[in-house]
């Protein structure tokens, strides 16, 4: 019987369309914000290390290829997780043929994607620093332009790792996740120590790289030994037309979605730029740290989008609702706990990265602000965002992360440019982003408009409330 079991688990993954909701979201959640803050700390090294055994100038340039980096990224992110909506609704509607399908589709378009930005990182990485990014200081661009270039070498295989991570989240494996970022997070901290002192920004870049090949290629070892049904040879990948339609319809939506969050961050952090290379480093210190207030957030975020994508391929849409109503309360608590602890240890913290004097003084004020306030304004919102993307609406999705952004940046360079604001705005703008973004999601949650998107996907007839599939 344990023989058995075992062999089922192996192949289908974790059902969350059963049990305690609140129980399976927290212990799904759990494993990947350890993940995310693991992440945190996996970024968060290159600027304590760049900035202890380099300069500040150094660290200004880390935090700007940061932003850069998030954009690339985003193409792979957003592709993904438009992919694993569909895996995940296909996993909960018990089809599994469909679902192989679904995943050999995706991976070829996410590696197309992959090579693509990774040639376009290589050629236009001149362009790009000066003329996107806007860095004036000679210093800081060389830093950058070095760090940036050897940084796309790796960015294919971090590409490979997203596709594999949110198609193992699907199947509701979320400790898998934990363990590569686990492994290649202290990899990266002991191949920082070292290259860097040799290299400079270079080895913290080198670092990097190193560590995302390591993680591209323990996970995909893990996912073909570990599930039957994502086991498929290189030799027989295909493109099913059908699955291409619902990964390109869904997929699209989502990249634009993490583009225009990403694309945000850049036309802001032209704005940061803007104020000299102070303010610079401090806002790569106050984003790292509001990093780690994040990490729950974004944890919870994914785990109510796959809790939505397999119940509501099972058509079990009260169960969804009551899901995300228990997510909110965990992730308000979390957020609020956290956000607390760092508010009162505000300068200890910034000063970890070898800051001081006006430098430590802006990324304080910061981290001050961000924490708790208007992260618990982001936990809600977000939150409610994971069940509109799980469940397919990511039109809508993408409509209100690029709404939000545009009115941030609008209000931020207005007041900059037009009533010559000081660099508090910079932060200050994101508060009137959440709360924008908070009442078009739950507007759109209450309005019930989200609810049909799962017919189009794993063909469900046309769900209410309280509905449940009859075995």
């Amino acid at each position: 019987m344990t023989e058995e079991v075992n062999t089922n688990r192996k192949k289908t993954g974790r059902d969350m369309t059963v049990g305690t909701e609140w129980k399976i979201l927290l212990g799904f959640a759990i494993p990947i914000i350890c993940g995310n803050l693991l992440q945190q700390l996996y970024n968060t090294v290159d600027g304590i290390v760049v900035g202890r055994l380099v300069n500040s100038n150094a660290l200004a340039a880390v935090g700007t290829c940061s932003m850069l980096s998030r954009f690339f990224l985003a193409f792979s992110m957003g592709f993904s997780n438009g992919c694993g909506v569909i895996i995940s609704q296909l996993y909960g509607a018990k089809k599994h043929e469909e679902l192989r399908k679904a995943f050999s589709t995706g991976a070829i378009i996410s590696l197309a994607l992959g090579i693509a930005l990774t040639a376009f990182g290589l050629l236009g990485h001149s362009w790009i620093l000066s003329s996107l990014m806007n860095i004036r200081d000679e210093e800081v661009f060389a830093y950058a332009d070095q760090y940036f270039v050897i940084y796309c070498l790796g960015l294919i295989f971090m590409y490979v790792y997203n596709y594999i991570a949110y198609s193992l989240r699907a199947f509701g494996d979320s400790r898998a996740t934990l363990y590569f970022l686990a492994l290649t997070s202290i990899l990266n901290l002991i191949l920082d120590m070292f290259m860097v002192k040799l290299w400079g920004i270079a080895g913290a870049a080198i670092a990097t790289v190193i560590s995302q090949i390591v993680c591209a290629v323990v996970s995909y070892f893990y996912m073909v030994r570990r599930y039957e049904v994502l086991n498929i040879r290189p030799s027989q990948m295909r493109v099913d037309r059908e699955m291409m339609y619902q990964c390109v319809n869904l997929g699209i939506p989502a990249v634009l979605q993490q583009c225009s969050a990403s694309l945000g961050n850049l036309v802001m952090q032209r704005l940061v730029n803007s104020f000299g290379s102070v303010t610079m480093a401090a806002f790569t210190v106050g984003s790292k740290v509001q990093g780690y207030v994040q990490a729950p957030i974004m944890g919870m975020q994914q785990a109510v989008a796959t809790f939505t994508g397999q119940n509501m391929g099972a058509e079990k849409l009260e169960r969804v609702k009551k899901g995300l109503y228990r997510a909110v309360i965990m992730n308000a608590v979390i957020v609020l706990a956290i956000g607390i602890v760092i508010n009162l240890g505000a300068e200890g913290v910034a000063a970890l990265f070898g800051v001081e004097g006006e430098t430590l003084e802006q990324s304080v004020a910061y981290i001050r602000f961000m924490a708790p306030a208007c992260e618990l304004v982001f936990a809600v919102y977000f939150t409610c965002a994971g069940l509109i993307h799980g469940s397919g609406d990511v039109k809508y999705a993408t409509f209100i992360t690029l709404s939000s952004l545009v009115a941030r940046a609008v209000f931020a360079y207005i007041a900059v440019y037009a009533f010559q604001a000081e660099y508090p705005i910079l932060w200050r703008s994101a508060l009137l982003a959440n709360i924008w973004s908070l009442v078009f999601t739950w507007g759109r949650f209450y309005s019930g408009k989200w609810k049909k998107h799962s017919k189009a996907i794993v063909g469900t007839q046309e769900m209410e409330d309280g509905s449940e599939k009859k075995s």
